[in-house]
């Protein structure tokens, strides 16, 4: 009897058993992994894949010699398999371009575009987000700031379902005559200083347009608010943000970025040393400068310009880009020396806030002093 008792007990499924559990198993997982995050998903496979890798291959190299005799190489090839899939799906990219604009329009009283209506003053900066990719972005959400008060913020192109969240309030004030006349109607915002636009689905191979309203009032004289306009004309803000993230391929993907808007090259509002000089002036900045000559008519294109609190340098004699800025409690003094280029052009950033610090970057190397660093941050070949 015992030995009727062993012999059953030592029976072990066939190799068709295991083949045909995990292969249900898996088969089963398939449709609901689609529907999960990519953290969700994956970890929903790796459970599976460690029963099937503790589990099923034990069993299957006891049926099969060839697997018993190679345990450890296929042990090792399917790791290596399911670790390259991983990273491949990790990887999968999901670009997000964006440009910006301000624009030298100059509206009348009340009127403008995509629902933003305008006074005279007011700047008028355009910002493209841009789904390149050939898949729709899921749950998308952008949250966009400025130095300078956003009055109203409207989309010119035509993607459907696009919410502003937090879109200034529109309402007006109405000038009348002695008899009760409508003269004049002026547009009455409640002012922000950020916005958030939001898409349940940003569709593929599609460029979202938003305009905006910047205003910056003129501060007030004894009490008396300024005259003849409240607002500075056409004031170019010291630094427009946008940052918030978006799905694909089911995992969450975020981005935060300073934008530098290029002037219309139509007609720009202000020369650009005067844009310039008044970037320099704000308390935070970044100022992009992406074709730097060596020289200029045959002779060397030496740069310099700059305020009591901050001065940037580009000499190609010494070879050596600089720029120092003032900070709220000490001062950063960055340096650094330019490559051969075969074109003689140069890219160069400079970025600041006087409460964090300031960062140098030319031609892909990066020169950073930061209040969080102890040392200054060298990033580049």
């Amino acid at each position: 009897m015992w030995s009727a008792v062993s012999e059953t007990m030592d029976k072990r499924p066939h190799i068709s058993y295991w083949l045909g559990v995990w292969g249900a198993v898996m088969l089963a997982l398939i449709p609901p992994s689609f529907s999960f995050d990519f953290w969700g998903r994956w970890s929903f496979w790796t459970v599976a894949f460690l029963l099937f890798a503790t589990l099923g291959i034990p069993e299957i190299s006891q049926e099969v010699v060839l697997v018993a005799r190679f345990k450890k190489p296929i042990y090792i090839s399917i790791i290596i398999l399911f670790v390259g899939i991983f990273i491949a799906n990790y990887n999968l990219a999901a670009p997000l371009k964006i440009q910006s604009e301000i624009s030298p329009n100059s509206y009348a009283v009340g009127a403008g575009m995509g629902g933003v209506h305008f006074l005279p003053e007011w700047t008028d900066i355009r910002i493209n987000l841009e789904n390149p990719g050939d898949q729709d972005y899921e749950d998308a959400e952008f949250t966009i700031s400025s130095s300078m008060e956003i009055r109203g913020v409207g989309q010119i192109s035509s993607v459907p379902n696009v919410e502003f969240v937090g879109r200034p309030h529109v309402g007006e004030f109405k000038q009348t005559d002695t008899e009760g006349h409508i003269t004049n109607v002026v547009p009455a915002y409640v002012p922000t200083h950020e916005t958030i636009i939001r898409l349940h689905s940003f569709p593929k191979r599609t460029v979202l347009e938003l305009i905006l309203a910047l205003a910056q009032e003129k501060p007030v004289v004894n009490g008396k608010a300024p005259e003849p306009k409240l607002y500075v004309d056409h004031e170019w803000p010291c630094w427009t943000k946008i940052s918030g993230g978006y799905s694909a391929w089911r995992r969450k993907r975020t981005f935060k970025e300073t934008l530098n808007p290029t002037g219309s090259t139509t007609k720009v509002p202000q020369d650009e040393s005067t844009i310039v000089m008044h970037q320099l002036s704000c308390p935070q900045g970044t100022i992009a400068m992406p074709k730097i000559q060596e020289t200029s008519n045959g002779v060397p294109n030496r740069i310099s310009f700059g305020n009591p609190d901050r001065q940037f340098s580009f000499d190609p004699v010494s070879r050596v880009v600089s720029f120092r800025t003032k900070l709220t409690a000490r001062s950063v003094d960055l340096e650094a020396v330019m490559k051969a280029s075969k074109e003689g052009r140069h890219f160069v950033v400079i970025e600041w806030d006087d409460a964090e610090g300031a960062r140098l970057f030319v031609d892909g190397m990066s020169k950073e002093d930061w209040n969080n660093s102890d040392d200054v941050v060298y990033i580049g070949p």
